[in-house]
């Protein structure tokens, strides 16, 4: 913290610490609103001097496009001088990109130029509707502050977030006839080293304009694919909290009303070395710096603390050889051990002490030789049910699906791997699959059988499926919340969402020794935003039949095709089956003409980053290794992932994991528990094979686009 000594300095201290751990008191809550800003006295005056021209921290983007733009006409009126308006020149980008974040699910325009009117809208529109936040339009004049908005030149200090101040410009007429900038001429304000350059004043850099390809909004809600030619500065009247991360400022004006959580708080308010020069616009919400942490937070600030606790006493040798691991897991175990239940130091924030009640004592012990880890909580056992306290374990009143406390299940029951061999030296492959430990007490193989397969692809790569699983149901944010939280306990994501789907429908997902339909299961974690469309219409007369419009989604159930039965002689593959779905005959007579002849189904698909196919309507079907969709003239290839079985007798669900390199990984949460078996590669094995395995057979099968 980069705060001074005075009184007031410490109660901001003081808040932050707190605020950091999600624990603010009365005292810190009476402190902050003092920092309000306001016309009242004690309070900070936004029309004081201290605060012209000081950059907003805000959340949104779209805020501080409008606070940019407000504080330049204002700037410009102070100097008494006009804004210029240097425009940017766009072009349709030569290849379509794909869109992303928050436009996901938009869909491409696709144009053939950009006409007078489109670019009219282009320029006016704020720079948070394009994917790289440029600017159309760059109003600018000489003092104002802006902010770069590029790493164009690192060693001269000219780096993205940097603030500088416009001291001059080279402009030109463009062929559209606007005036477009050349070179933009700034001063760098606190660079990390002065920079001087020929010719120019210390600490002036020169910005050449540049051509970034970007996505932009359209008022149809539709993107499209340019090639934006402008110099990558934006007005610096306003900052997100993202872009305000690492800077230390002087005067600190925040907007917190649109953070998302205490964290987002945090950064905004730590921003400000003087508690004096700190002013808060608008107020702000109690509840989202009070309350405490969620389990899993608190006990990653708490293993954090230890670890460095631990490096202190080794700097001191202080620590005894015992205090060992090459594991996170492993060297605080052996920690805990060599303390024997002590409390912990003193200058652990009170917010994340041991706490009985909500943490039950998290022991670690791990043997090497065979590679076990168990994480066992203090009176609980295989098998045991957890004593209800109060209403610690009831949802909330008003608790929707997805968005139910966090803090429910951080302590697992007794968990163990058994596997013999290191993961990564199983049979030559280095991708064996982790998968989860069955749960006698409340049966989750259903859940085993989905959550197996893309756990793996969580772990194989992380920083593309994360967001990928985010994106596609509120469910698989929080089941990446906590594997990214506890990834080496796989069970506390899936017990956590089961929970949110037995508050949210208890028959449908039943707690007990009773099994979950996969039906149910896949309903529920399957995005139902649509994938595309299908329309029946007669090949005759073009006649199409009111409501016979079918939306489909990324799960599709494979039902029995009997004339492309016929047709394979019984031996259908997914690819056929999937081929003749989107795109059929139907021979019923028109409605409309009377004519005997066959009626076209055709579908207009959007094909998704992952693809459910329940086949347990049709179990003979064969699955295809790889299945190949022609989506705007292009092919897009997804991969099989993961295979689901289940067993009318044993009422019992097993899965099978295919990683990239094709391998097939065998997973019962009962038998093999977090081990997964090879069992060949879906390039060598017979479809027969897959097809059934002893008494179980397919329940459905999961798709996966290639994304490398």
């Amino acid at each position: 913290m980069r705060q001074k000594k005075s009184p007031e300095d410490l109660k901001l201290r003081k808040a932050l610490e707190n605020m950091r751990y999600k624990s603010c008191t009365k005292e810190d809550i009476i402190f902050l609103r003092s920092r309000v800003a306001s016309d009242r006295t004690g309070h900070p005056h936004l029309d004081s001097v201290v605060f012209r021209d000081v950059s907003v921290i805000t959340a949104w983007n779209v805020h501080k496009d409008t606070i940019n733009q407000l504080g330049a006409e204002r700037f410009a009126t102070d100097t008494g001088q006009e804004l210029v308006e240097f425009f940017s020149v766009d072009r349709l980008s030569p290849k379509s990109l794909e869109p992303t974040g928050r436009w996901k699910n938009l869909d491409q325009a696709h144009l053939k130029r950009i006409s007078p009117t489109l670019q009219n809208q282009l320029w006016k529109a704020a720079p948070s509707t394009t994917s790289e936040h440029v600017a159309g339009c760059l109003k600018l004049c000489v003092g104002m502050p802006v902010m770069i908005k590029a790493n164009e030149a690192t060693e001269l200090c000219i780096t993205k977030g940097q603030e500088a101040i416009v001291r001059g410009w080279n402009e030109v007429i463009a062929p559209h006839g606007k005036r477009v900038l050349e070179t933009l001429f700034v001063e760098l304000i606190k660079p990390p080293r002065p920079v001087q350059i020929a010719d120019l004043p210390l600490n002036v850099v020169p910005l050449p304009r540049s051509t970034t390809t970007m996505t932009t909004l359209l008022r149809d809600d539709s993107v499209l694919s340019i090639a934006r030619d402008q110099v990558l500065v934006l007005p610096n009247f306003s900052m997100t909290d993202y872009g305000a991360q690492g800077k230390s400022r002087s005067c600190n004006v925040v907007h917190l009303n649109n953070c998302k959580n205490h964290m987002g708080y945090y950064v905004c308010l730590s921003r400000g070395t003087e508690a004096a020069t700190t002013a808060i616009i608008q107020g702000f919400e109690e509840k989202v710096i009070t309350g405490g942490l969620s389990g899993h937070m608190r006990q990653e600030f708490r293993e954090l603390e230890m670890l460095d606790e631990i490096t202190r006493l080794k700097e001191a040798n202080e620590l005894p050889p015992s205090v060992t691991g090459i594991y996170r897991g492993q060297l605080l175990s052996s920690f805990r051990k060599w303390r024997k239940g002590e409390p912990d130091p003193t200058h652990f924030h009170p917010a994340i002490r041991y706490n009985t009640r909500l943490d039950k004592g998290f022991q670690f012990q791990t043997e090497y030789d065979t590679w076990k880890a168990t994480r066992i909580e203090d009176g609980d056992t295989i098998g045991k049910k957890r004593k209800k306290s109060g209403s610690a374990n009831k949802p909330s009143k008003k608790t929707k699906l997805g968005t139910a406390p966090y803090d429910m299940e951080v302590e697992p029951k007794q968990l163990t791997i058994n596997n013999p061999k290191p993961p990564g030296s199983f049979n030559g492959c280095n991708e064996m699959p982790v998968g989860l430990v069955w749960d006698s007490v409340n049966w989750s193989c259903s859940y085993d059988s989905i959550f197996t397969p893309l756990g793996h692809l969580w772990r194989h790569d992380r920083e593309t499926w994360g967001p990928i699983l985010t994106r596609l149901h509120p469910l698989w944010s929080v089941w990446c919340e906590f594997m990214a939280s506890d990834g080496d306990q796989p069970e506390i994501a899936r017990n956590n969402v089961r929970r949110l789907l037995t508050w949210a429908d208890p028959i449908k997902f039943p707690l007990g020794p009773t099994r979950v339909a996969l039906d149910n299961l896949l309903n529920a974690v399957a995005n139902p935003d649509a994938a595309g469309k299908a329309i029946v219409y007669c090949e005759q007369c073009n006649h199409r039949e009111p409501g016979e419009i079918e939306i489909i989604s990324m799960l599709l159930v494979a039902y029995r095709i009997t004339a492309l039965d016929r047709e394979c002689g019984g031996r259908v593959t997914l690819s056929q089956w999937i081929m003749r779905h989107l795109d059929g005959v139907i021979r019923q007579r028109c409605s409309n003409c009377n004519f005997n002849r066959t009626r076209r189904r055709t579908v207009t698909f959007k094909v998704p980053p992952v693809l459910i196919i329940s086949v347990q309507m049709y179990g003979e079907l064969l699955l295809d290794g790889e299945l190949t969709f022609l989506a705007n003239g292009t092919e897009e290839t997804l991969r099989l992932a993961g295979i689901t079985y289940f067993s009318p007798q044993a009422q019992h669900f097993t899965s099978i994991t295919a990683t990239p390199d094709g391998s097939l990984w065998y997973h019962d949460g009962i038998t093999t528990r977090r081990r997964c078996n090879l069992v060949g590669n879906i390039n060598t094995i017979n479809k027969e094979e897959l097809q059934k395995r002893g008494d179980y057979i397919v329940g459905c099968a999961i798709y996966v686009k290639k994304l490398v």
